[in-house]
């Protein structure tokens, strides 16, 4: 039987959770034969490598398409006039490309993923009846009108949690569909743990922004009177235009006492060699929050539905301490996974710890089974 064709659209130059989903999907509905069409962004980064090896063109205007979407999160409130025509224009620009580029490539099926990609493929190309496949990976947050247009411009959505089926029913039915991995066998890293008791390896992985909450760890940890000595790993990159938030953290690591370290790897392709050298990993996500800085203030909410590196850290037999955001309890259903918590301001990190890993008892199988590859492949496959 002759597999159909699929246009992929992908607005995003940085690899998070939803973007290596997305590659799994990608990767996996190529080898069941489907036939890949891409329009991805021309800025350089590990997205556009990943595209390399599919038939791809480039989206315009990348220049503004960075302006309006490359800040980590997409608002539509308190907008200037002239800020709201030029993403009108944007929109137009995009959705006139994604329509000519799948007819051009002869396929009726478009798959996207999160806001900004239903906003630039669904306009004309649902109206037209294409089949619109829309993987929805967090909270819809712009209010009831637009939430629900958002939702009726695709023809199917999935979504990674029943968390956020049931944040989305009232506008859409969708499909649960769990994240599914490629796990590598626990034993490929050889890493033996230095036997320092005192010494407690952190890990957190995330983009750094204030939605992901690095600096209520930072605020926790000095707050710590305890004579362990921790190191946290930060695995993550800044938003290239917020120097604020940079500041704002290095304000806070000042701070620190003497026994507590903070690393800054940046990015990393491979997380898997970082999280087997770390004792917990620390996922503070917040839901809703504000940040004064010296000469502003910001407001911000998370956009999390089946966090990515919870996923991974369990996989590896390595603990977490998270926040009670979208999908964190549908992943740590045992107290022996991990911990949720409400805020990590309110909590004694270090108490909380040292219980975690005193009671520390993960199924590695059950994890791996439950967010297996080619369950989530298998499923996704029938809907297209």
């Amino acid at each position: 039987m002759n597999k159909k064709n699929i246009l992929v659209t992908d607005l995003s130059t940085i690899v998070a959770g939803s973007q290596k989903v997305t590659f799994n999907i990608i990767d996996g509905l190529h080898d069941k034969g489907f036939n890949l069409y891409v329009l991805c962004r021309r800025k350089e980064s590990d997205v556009k490598k990943f595209y390399s090896k599919y038939s791809k063109n480039y989206f315009i205007l990348d220049n503004l398409i960075e302006v309006i979407f490359g800040t980590g999160s997409f608002s539509l409130k308190k907008l200037s006039f002239f800020k709201k025509l030029k993403i009108s224009f944007l929109v137009f620009m995009l959705n006139i490309q994604v329509l000519l580029t799948a007819i051009i490539n002869k396929t009726k099926i478009i798959y996207c993923y999160d806001p900004k990609g239903i906003i630039a493929s669904a306009l004309f190309t649902k109206i037209l009846g294409f089949k619109i496949i829309w993987h929805l990976h967090g909270e819809l947050n712009f209010g009831k009108k637009i939430n629900t247009i958002l939702c009726n411009l695709s023809t199917k959505i999935i979504v990674p949690s029943q968390y956020i089926h049931e944040k989305i029913k009232e506008y859409k039915d969708s499909t649960i569909i769990y994240n599914g991995f490629n796990f590598p066998p626990i034993n490929k890293f050889s890493f033996e743990k230095p036997k320092d008791e005192e010494l407690i390896r952190l890990i957190f992985i995330g983009t750094l922004t204030p939605q992901k909450g690095l600096h209520t760890i930072i605020q926790s940890l000095s707050k710590i009177n305890s004579k362990n000595k921790y190191i946290i790993n930060i695995i993550g990159d800044f938003i290239s235009n917020d120097s604020n938030y940079k500041n704002y953290l290095n304000c806070l690591i000042e701070k620190l006492p003497d026994n507590i370290s903070i690393i800054f790897h940046g990015w990393v392709n491979d997380p898997y060699p970082y999280i087997v050298k770390s004792d917990v990993l620390l996922f503070p996500s917040i839901k809703k929050g504000s940040i004064q800085y010296e000469n502003s203030s910001i407001t911000f909410s998370s956009s999390e539905a089946l966090p990515t590196v919870i996923i991974e850290a369990l996989a590896m037999n390595i603990p977490v301490i998270a926040t009670n955001i979208a999908g964190t309890k549908e992943i740590i259903t045992s107290p022996n996974y991990g911990t949720i918590i409400d805020d990590f301001l309110e909590i004694n990190l270090d108490t909380v710890i040292n219980n975690l890993l005193i009671n520390k008892n993960i199924n590695t199988k059950n994890i791996r089974e439950k967010f297996y590859l080619e369950t989530m492949l298998n499923k996704i496959e029938i809907l297209f």
